[in-house]
């Protein structure tokens, strides 16, 4: 055996040491790139322990009356944070007064009892009996306040009229809305 291993050239030998060495370090790579996979997966969304298709979710209070309404093609939730993801959720709430508001974005996360909405990605909150609309990038709403708000730039419109703002805080039960930071307005005159 001895005389078979020195028999070989020093340029195989040199070829076959580079083989080895390649396949160990190739398999180290792969074994580190699916313990990264695993563990960015594990900490940045856990397995849902439902899902539902075609979904529409509705809540009452105490009274027996809708007061909120989810809809999405498809809502997952997640048990250890108690969250519900939406993909392109519709919202509906009923305030207190009986005016109705519509909710809408890209993707939208419910913590677990519904206080705390978070609607991403182009964002909307409709007020129709009012006409008017505002437009952002993230949106939250708490449900024990009615509070709306953004901390992203917002366009609030109605009508012909558009206004802007850095921040945006609309409580529904109220009817009141306040533009804050760097605040444009159009407002084109009546004819």
């Amino acid at each position: 055996m001895r005389s078979l291993l020195s028999r070989i050239s020093p340029r195989l030998w040199f070829i076959l040491i580079l083989l080895i060495a390649g396949g160990v370090m190739a398999w180290i790579e792969q074994r580190d790139r699916a313990n990264d996979t695993d563990t960015s997966l594990g900490s940045q969304q856990e397995a849902p322990d439902y899902y539902a298709e075609g979904a529409t979710y509705t809540r009452y209070n105490d009274q027996g009356e809708i007061y909120q309404t989810l809809a999405s093609p498809r809502i997952t939730h997640t048990p250890n944070d108690d969250m519900t993801h939406a993909e392109t959720p519709e919202l509906t709430w009923t305030a207190s007064g009986g005016d109705v508001w519509h909710g809408r974005g890209d993707t939208g996360q419910v913590e677990g009892n519904g206080e705390h909405i978070t609607l991403s990605g182009h964002a909307r909150l409709r007020q129709p009996d009012n006409d008017w609309t505002l437009s952002t990038d993230t949106l939250h709403y708490t449900q024990q306040d009615q509070h709306a708000w953004s901390d992203v730039t917002s366009t609030f419109t109605q009508e012909n009229q558009t206004t802007t703002s850095n921040r945006f805080d609309a409580w529904i039960d109220q009817d009141r809305a306040v533009l804050e930071g760097d605040v444009k307005g159009n407002y084109p005159p009546s004819r």
